[in-house]
């Protein structure tokens, strides 16, 4: 989310105080690139969210639901979940949730963190990774180190997931002390009055924010690379509330994404062009109203790859919902952008994976260029290479890949490039998603260009391939250059100062 916006002040001193409550007690965690969110178990009601993609925000707080009514966590316990049905969007991506004990009721706190990528052969998700439902994993601060390492020894789980569970518990642990040791602090009221207020006035907060939007309807379609598949929106502004109406959008049997992480995406894109950073509640999600056709491509409850659609649907989604406020308000109109990251899987006969990624650069406004390789700042996301490297396969670049954005009056962000050589046979599988299609400009701008992966054979020959998805034999001594996408610029440039 391309946030400029200011952290909101509330009139109020009491939510102002919890607002910084908060972030007190999630400063580890947000600072070591966490998603969070935290709840509470009586009511349900979402206190906080703090995202790292568009999907968290509504499928984190979910996960704590669900990992709370079927395991009634409390005050030193933990649980795991990565299963879509329970809250996640990705078989990469799992949810650690324990519980805070305050005198007027608990309080659930999740955190989520990503592994290993793993692209399907099949189109499956069951390939993607393992599948984790509502599981304990720890009691009184104990972790259950035999289901750790029962969960690791599967084959499709990340080599390092046991240590990402450990990292993510001590912090976990260490918030849920936090907010019951400020919960006894004299002068200090966590109880559901107080939290009722807050959600009032963050509610308040969001409809003073929507209010300086342009309020109207537009209607857009797009369809989906690859498959052609339609979306079609009907977005309306109103003062108090943004409804999605998403009649018309077609069942795929190829790609799709669930209701969850089709409404994160949702709210994503209206909260980016917020000039407040309004705090995310259930009060604030609320104003937020979808519809889409049960079993379709937006709602969808198949077992198809969920990388896929994070890669093709969340993307075009997020897009189609930008071009939609630009109509009701031409002044929000931006450049294009690929919206996500270029994959590339390499497997060796071992049965080791590693997979690379190369962040897209982001669209250029009136106002601004776009922001390089945006995204691939997250250390939970983008993990550093030297935890990747072995004696299979060394990196032998990473960087910006200068010249990728558009050129234009306001530049298109340059991507992210990354490149490696393995010395032994392996497979290479890769999905470029809507990144292999050209990111336009605006206003006059130049586009950027496409995602591409390059191999350098051993012998020196080059192949480059930009298809959507795809997959080749390597040899020992080849190298994979990976280029994500450039984004799109705003205006033209003069002619001199035009190369």
């Amino acid at each position: 989310m391309s946030r400029r916006a200011q952290k909101w002040n509330f009139s109020s001193a009491r939510s102002t105080f919890i607002q910084s409550a908060f972030d007190h007690v999630l400063r580890d965690l947000t600072d070591a690139g966490y998603a969070c969110a935290i709840v509470q178990a009586a009511d349900s009601s979402v206190l906080h969210v703090h995202p790292t993609a568009p999907p968290d925000l509504a499928t984190l707080p979910q996960a704590a639901l669900t990992c709370q009514q079927f395991l009634r966590l409390k005050s030193g316990d933990l649980a795991l979940v990565n299963d879509p049905s329970s809250g996640s969007f990705s078989l990469s991506t799992f949810t650690c949730v324990t519980a805070a004990s305050l005198p007027d009721g608990d309080l659930l706190i999740a955190a989520r963190f990503e592994t290993s990528r793993r692209l399907s052969a099949d189109g499956k998700v069951d390939n993607e990774g393992v599948r984790v439902p509502p599981m304990p994993i720890a009691s009184k601060r104990v972790l259950n180190r035999d289901i750790l390492t029962a969960m690791s020894m599967h084959p499709m789980a990340a080599p390092d997931l046991a240590q990402r569970v450990e990292a993510a518990a001590a912090m976990l642990f260490e918030a849920a002390r936090r907010f019951e040791a400020l919960a006894k602090a004299p002068g200090t009221t966590f109880d559901a009055l107080t939290f009722k207020n807050y959600l009032e006035d963050s509610s308040a907060a969001f409809e003073t924010a929507l209010a300086r939007l342009p309020l109207g309807t537009a209607i857009v379609t797009g369809r989906v690379l690859g498959s052609n598949e339609q979306i079609k929106l009907t977005l309306e502004l109103s003062e108090k509330h943004v409804q999605f109406d998403f009649k018309g959008t077609e069942v795929s049997s190829k790609v799709g994404i669930n209701d969850l992480t089709t409404l994160g995406t949702c709210i994503w894109s209206v909260l980016a062009l917020l000039e407040e950073d309004v705090p995310l509640t259930s009060a604030v999600l609320g104003h937020f109203q979808i519809s889409a056709p049960t079993n379709s491509l937006l709602a969808s409850k198949s077992q198809l790859s969920l990388e896929r659609g994070l890669t093709l649907v969340v993307p075009l989604l997020g897009e189609l919902i930008h071009t939609a406020l630009a109509k009701i308000n031409p002044k929000l109109k931006r450049a294009g952008t690929a919206g996500a990251d270029a994959l590339a899987q390499i497997e060796f006969a071992n049965g080791r994976t590693v997979m690379l990624s190369a962040a897209p650069g982001a669209a250029a406004d009136a106002a601004d260029a776009g922001q390089d390789a945006y995204g691939a700042w997250n250390p939970q996301f983008h993990p550093s290479l030297e935890k990747s490297e072995t004696p299979q396969l060394v990196f032998t670049a990473y960087g910006v890949h200068k010249g990728s954005g558009g050129k234009g009056s306001k530049k298109g962000g340059d991507a992210e490039f990354i490149a490696c050589k393995v010395s032994e046979p392996a497979k290479l599988r890769w999905l470029l998603g809507r990144s292999s299609a050209k990111a336009e400009g605006a206003s006059g701008g130049k586009s950027g260009t496409p995602a591409e992966i390059e191999i350098v054979r051993a012998g020196g020959k080059s192949e480059k391939h930009g298809a959507l998805e795809g997959f080749v034999e390597l040899a020992s001594g080849d190298e994979i250059r990976l280029h994500g996408a450039g984004g799109g610029s705003w205006g033209a440039l003069s002619e001199d100062k035009d190369d």
